[in-house]
C-alpha cells in the first residue's frame, strides 16, 4: 500500500517527464515555420538583432533574437500571413510584408542589414526571397485561394492527389511514390483521419462508385499538403503524409456563400450517346458557406463551415430479365417432357424478381432497359475555436460532421439493374480533435494534440424487407429478412448486396512533440 501512493504521488511527475522526453527530429507538421540569417553590408553574420513574427490576422507575436551565428527561427507557426520585423541598433529597421507560412514548410528568409542613415523603415517583400530551403522534405501544398480555383470532380479534396510530381494514376486511386494506393497516411489538422480496416482516408473514403460517402468542404480548408519526401519520423506509410488543414477565424469577421452546379445542359454531348437518344443526367450540386470571426478580440476565435452535395448520374443499361413471358415458355419446355415444376422455383421467380418492372417484357434477350440513376446527397458541417492563452500558448478544437446517403445499381460478384435490388450507402462519419501549443522558446515549441475518428458505412439491397421463406411458401415458422443472392445465367440477378457493414470506434489519437527550430519541425507521434 505504501508503494502505491509514492507510486500515484509521482504520476503527475511521470507524465510530465513523458511530455518531455521525445526528441528533436527532422520531419514536418502540418503547421510551418519561419527562420532565416541576418548578415550585415559586408555579409558577416549579426547576432543580437530583435526579430519579431506577426500574425496579420490574429496580431498574435512571437520574439525572438539572432544568435551568434546569425541565425533565427520561429518553430510551429499557424498558417497565415505573416509581418517579420527586424531591429538593430545602429540599422535602419527592416519590416518584411507577406510572408505566408504554410502546412508542412520552413519559409527561410536571408535577410542584409542596412546602415542607419535616418529613422525609416525599410520594407521588403517576401515573394522575393527564398522558401524553404532548410530541408530535404518534398512537399505538395496548395493555399486556401489554389483550393479554390483547382477544378475539383465532385468538390473532393483527395482529388488534388494529381497535383503532386509523386502521383501516378487516375484521380485518388491511383500510387504515389510507386506505392499501392491505400499506402497514404490521411491526417487533419495533424491528427488521424485513417479508416484501418481498408487503410485509406475515413472522411471522404468512396460509397458507391468511388464517390465519397461524405465530403470535407473545400471552403473549410486552408491548406492542403502532401508531403512525399521526407523522413522516416513522419511514418506510417511509405507513400507520403496528405494532411488537410482547417481555417481559423481572425480579428475581422468572414465568410462565404456558394453554389457549385455541374449539369448535362451544360455540357457536350458524349460522343457515345445515339444519335436521337435522350441525354441521361450528370449532375452535381454543391452549395453552403462558411463565417469566422473573433470571440474574444486577439483571444478567441470561431469558424463554421456548412456544405450539402447532391449528385444524380444517369446510365442506360440492357439487360435480360426473366419475365412472364420467358417463365411460360420455360414451363412449356418442362411440360413437353412431363417435368413438374418446382412450385418454390415458380414463387421466387414470380415474386422476388419485381413483378411490376417486369411484367409485360417480351421473351427475348435484352428485354429490359434500366434508366433509373444512381443518385446519393450528404451533409456535411465544420466547426473550430482557437483560443490564445498568450502569445506562447495556443488551444484549438474542431469537430467535424457528415452524413450521406447513395444508390446506384450494384455490381458486387454480379450485376442487379432492378430498381429494388440497387445498392445503398448510407455513411455517418465524425472526425474531431483538440491541438495545444506552447512555445518554450522562439525555436522551440510544445505540442499535443488527441484526436478521435468515428466511422459508420453500410451496404444493402434497397429492398431487404422481404421474407424468401414466407414469399416461396414455405411454412417453416422461421423467418429471414432479406432477398437471397440469385443468379440464373443469361439473366439479370437479384438480391446481391447482403445486408453488410462497419462500425468502427477508433482508438483516440494522442500525439505529443518537442519541435527544435534549429531542425526543421517534427511530426506529432502517436
Amino acid at each position: 500500500m505504501k508503494f502505491n501512493r509514492r507510486l500515484l504521488a509521482s504520476l503527475p511527475a511521470m507524465l510530465a517527464l513523458l511530455f518531455l522526453m521525445s526528441i528533436p527530429t527532422l520531419a514536418q507538421t502540418f503547421r510551418g515555420s519561419i527562420n532565416g540569417t541576418i548578415t550585415d553590408p559586408s555579409g558577416a553574420v549579426f547576432a543580437g538583432a530583435n526579430v519579431t513574427a506577426i500574425d496579420v490576422a490574429t496580431g498574435v507575436s512571437r520574439e525572438t533574437v539572432s544568435s551568434g551565428a546569425g541565425e533565427f527561427s520561429f518553430s510551429d507557426l499557424p498558417q497565415d500571413t505573416y509581418t517579420v520585423k527586424i531591429q538593430a541598433l545602429g540599422f535602419q529597421s527592416t519590416e518584411i510584408n507577406d510572408v505566408q507560412v504554410l502546412a508542412g514548410k520552413i519559409h527561410t528568409l536571408p535577410i542584409k542589414l542596412t546602415v542607419a542613415q535616418q529613422a525609416s523603415t525599410v520594407e521588403v517583400s517576401a515573394n522575393t526571397l527564398s522558401l524553404d530551403t532548410t530541408t530535404v522534405t518534398q512537399t505538395t501544398t496548395l493555399d486556401s485561394k489554389a483550393l479554390q480555383d483547382v477544378p475539383l470532380n465532385g468538390r473532393d479534396f483527395t482529388q488534388l492527389l494529381g497535383t503532386s510530381a509523386s502521383f501516378s494514376g487516375y484521380n485518388n486511386s491511383g500510387s504515389v511514390n510507386g506505392m499501392r494506393s491505400n499506402q497514404i497516411n490521411y491526417t487533419i489538422d495533424g491528427t488521424d483521419n485513417n479508416d484501418l480496416y481498408l487503410n485509406a482516408d475515413a472522411v471522404n473514403q468512396g460509397g458507391i462508385s468511388g464517390i465519397a460517402g461524405v465530403i470535407y468542404p473545400v471552403d473549410a480548408l486552408d491548406e492542403y499538403s502532401l508531403q512525399t519526401t521526407g523522413n522516416s519520423e513522419t511514418g506510417r506509410s511509405p507513400g507520403g503524409n496528405l494532411n488537410i488543414t482547417t481555417k481559423s477565424g481572425s480579428n475581422h469577421f468572414h465568410g462565404s456563400a456558394y453554389y457549385f452546379n455541374r449539369n448535362e445542359a451544360l455540357a457536350v454531348t458524349s460522343p457515345f450517346v445515339a444519335p436521337g437518344s435522350p441525354e441521361l443526367p450528370l449532375r452535381n450540386q454543391n452549395w453552403g458557406g462558411s463565417l469566422g470571426g473573433p470571440i474574444w478580440h486577439d483571444h478567441t476565435f470561431f469558424f463554421l463551415t456548412y456544405e450539402e452535395q447532391k449528385f444524380v448520374i444517369g446510365e442506360a443499361n440492357t439487360v435480360t430479365e426473366p419475365s412472364p413471358a420467358y417463365q411460360a415458355l420455360a414451363l412449356a419446355e418442362l411440360n413437353k417432357y412431363g417435368v413438374q415444376p418446382s412450385q418454390v422455383s415458380q414463387q421466387i421467380l414470380s415474386t422476388l424478381w419485381d413483378p411490376t418492372e417486369i411484367a409485360n417484357l417480351p421473351a427475348t434477350p435484352n428485354n429490359y432497359q434500366s434508366s433509373a440513376p444512381q443518385n446519393g446527397y450528404s451533409h456535411n458541417i465544420v466547426a473550430k475555436l482557437d483560443h490564445n492563452f498568450s502569445d506562447k500558448s495556443h488551444l484549438s478544437g474542431r469537430w467535424y460532421f457528415g452524413q450521406g446517403y447513395a444508390q446506384a445499381p450494384s455490381c458486387v460478384y454480379v450485376c442487379s439493374y432492378l430498381p429494388e435490388y440497387f445498392q445503398t450507402v448510407p455513411s455517418h462519419i465524425q472526425n474531431y480533435d483538440v491541438v495545444w501549443n506552447y512555445s518554450l522558446r522562439p525555436n522551440m515549441v510544445n505540442q499535443v494534440a488527441a484526436g478521435v475518428s468515428y466511422f459508420t458505412q453500410s451496404f444493402a439491397d434497397a429492398n431487404h424487407g422481404q421474407d424468401p421463406l414466407a414469399l416461396a411458401g414455405l411454412n417453416t415458422g422461421a423467418s429471414l429478412s432479406g432477398s437471397p443472392q440469385i443468379a440464373i445465367n443469361g439473366f439479370d440477378a437479384i438480391g446481391v448486396t447482403p445486408t453488410s457493414g462497419r462500425k468502427r470506434h477508433y482508438r483516440p489519437y494522442l500525439g505529443h512533440t518537442l519541435l527544435d527550430g534549429r531542425q526543421a519541425p517534427a511530426a506529432p507521434r502517436s
